[in-house]
């Protein structure tokens, strides 16, 4: 099941590479290593540890979200829907794989053999249709003329060379413009000794979960067939771990010796953690992750757990391979326009009280919608929610002047309407009763004074402080302002004119009253 999974549509025929590169480190498999065994890609997957490294690397990588995104002349960046390369590298690129599986494919083939080839197929006018996955270990890279030539060894046999643009390679560490190396290879020793550990594992439980020994007779047997019908009962009898712990029943006067070293002292427990270990520590695999908490380091969170597995674990091949697609699958005039980026945002997910914090930052500081949180959470958005906040405080000065005028103009606004809503309720209630109408303008203005100075302090306060000037009184302009509309409105009143007065003020006294409020600052020398 599992070569059928790094095989493409074919038998299970492999092509041995002997090609040695700068400083002779042999890319070879079936490699010779201290313990005599037989490591390749394929058998080092029989090991435990290699096996749940290379499928978690591979499921996590080929699980994250894939896109091609276009720059925008803004500084921003869209995703390339319309770009005939986005379905084949978020969706499936070819009939066969879906993106998940292809990638997965070619992560497995990147963390065994240290290479990951596709065949590209191309349209007449260059562009990508197709993107097939190719075994590395059938693949053999020379250079000629200065040009790569990838030759691969067929289903049949026979070779097939391929042009440097028929080919999405991503070379794994290492990489001296052929190949990178494999990580089973240069770590061979490691996996034969875990390979090593739990054979001789296996052989001591089948021998009944004791150390070898000598049966010794007091005699000597002169029919060889004798001992060998001994050595086959005993084993029958006492053989396999089924068997441990049966009494055994001597005759002729035989008595057992045992010899070898008990495997605690040994230490063979020791060894087989420790090559958890060392192999988790080719693929910088997190221990934690293979259920050796232990040894694992501790984190304050799930969060700077995962954020240590991404950036340094993961984060590495995620590049490998957007940069990839970037060189093999764009043409030159696109790579300025167009580029390949895995989100990773999911694995970085904290729980629930550290996003919503991250969240309240976020929307608080301007860089976050509504409907940016709703799509983080996926949630669908609302209307009106793409609105982002600025905190006034921290805008350039020359903004900060900007909204704080309008501001006070906003403030203005709701002083005048205020006043004259009260100001029509009032004279249509106190018709031809002056001195009761006369009363009602000494306590409104009275209030309407407290209300200008608290809408008018903070803006004073702001531009002030801009201006690095003292603060003019609010409590000033108000006082000086309600004084003179009194008088204005009681003298109006008098003869009848109110109604003409108030609509004049309704196009006319916000602005006044926002001079008003900026004429008390010193004018700004404009050579300073």
């Amino acid at each position: 099941m599992l070569r059928q999974m790094f095989e493409q549509r074919g038998s299970t025929q492999t092509w041995h590479v002997s090609q040695t590169p700068p400083g002779s480190v042999i890319r070879g498999w079936g490699s010779d290593t201290y313990t005599g065994k037989d490591v390749s890609p394929e058998t080092a997957l029989t090991v435990a540890t290699v096996f749940a490294c290379v499928r978690g690397l591979a499921e996590t990588v080929s699980t994250l979200p894939l896109f091609l995104y276009q720059r925008l002349s803004g500084g921003g960046k869209r995703r390339a829907f319309d770009h005939p390369l986005y379905s084949i590298l978020h969706d499936a690129p070819n009939p066969e794989h879906t993106s998940q599986v292809f990638r997965e494919i070619q992560m497995a083939h990147l963390v065994l053999w240290g290479n990951a080839y596709a065949q590209i197929i191309r349209n007449q006018a260059g562009d990508v249709l197709e993107l097939w996955p190719l075994r590395p270990d059938r693949m053999k890279v020379e250079r000629r003329g200065g040009q790569r030539v990838y030759i691969y060894r067929k289903t049949d046999g026979s070779p097939r060379e391929f042009r440097p643009e028929e080919i999405l390679h991503v070379p794994g560490f290492g990489f001296d413009g052929l190949m990178g190396y494999s990580p089973i290879y240069m770590a061979r020793n490691a996996v034969a000794l875990a390979m090593s550990a739990e054979e001789f594992g296996s052989k001591f439980f089948s021998n009944g979960a004791r150390p070898g020994g000598v049966l010794e007779h007091p005699g000597a047997f002169k029919d060889p067939d004798k001992v060998d019908r001994l050595r086959k009962q005993w084993e029958d009898l006492h053989g396999g771990s089924e068997n441990s712990n049966k009494v055994a029943i001597l005759e002729e006067g035989m008595t057992w010796h045992e010899i070898g070293t008990p495997p605690e002292d040994a230490q063979f427990l020791q060894t087989r953690s420790f090559q958890v270990a060392e192999i988790a520590r080719i693929y910088r695999y997190p221990l934690a992750m293979l259920e050796e908490h232990d040894k694992a380091a501790t984190y304050a969170s799930v969060e700077q757990f995962m954020l240590s597995f991404v950036t340094h674990t993961i984060r590495p091949y995620l590049v490998r391979f957007e940069q990839g697609y970037n060189m093999s699958l764009l043409s030159p005039a696109e790579r300025g326009a167009y580029y390949a980026e895995t989100l990773v945002d999911g694995l970085l997910r904290g729980d629930i009280n550290t996003r919503y914090r991250a969240y309240a930052v976020g929307r608080q500081w301007g860089w976050f919608s509504v409907n940016d949180i709703l799509r983080m959470e996926n949630m669908n958005p609302i209307a009106n929610g793409d609105t982002y906040l600025v905190p006034s405080n921290m805008l350039p000065a020359s903004d900060v002047k900007r909204t704080l005028e309008p501001v006070l103009a906003e403030s203005a606004g709701r002083a005048v309407r205020r006043e004259i809503g009260d100001l029509r309720v009032a004279a249509k209630k106190l018709h031809g009763k002056p001195e009761k109408f006369t009363a009602w303008l000494e306590e409104f203005y009275g209030e309407q004074a407290d209300f200008i100075e608290r809408a008018f302090q903070p803006a004073l306060d702001a531009l002030a402080a801009l201006r690095n000037q003292p603060a003019p009184s609010a409590r000033a302009l108000a006082a000086e302002y309600t004084a003179d509309q009194r008088r204005a409105v009681q003298d109006t009143f008098a003869i009848d004119g109110l109604e003409l007065l108030l609509e004049s003020w309704e196009r006319e006294l916000p602005g006044l009253l926002v001079a008003r409020a900026l004429s008390l600052f010193p004018k700004e020398d404009p050579h300073a």
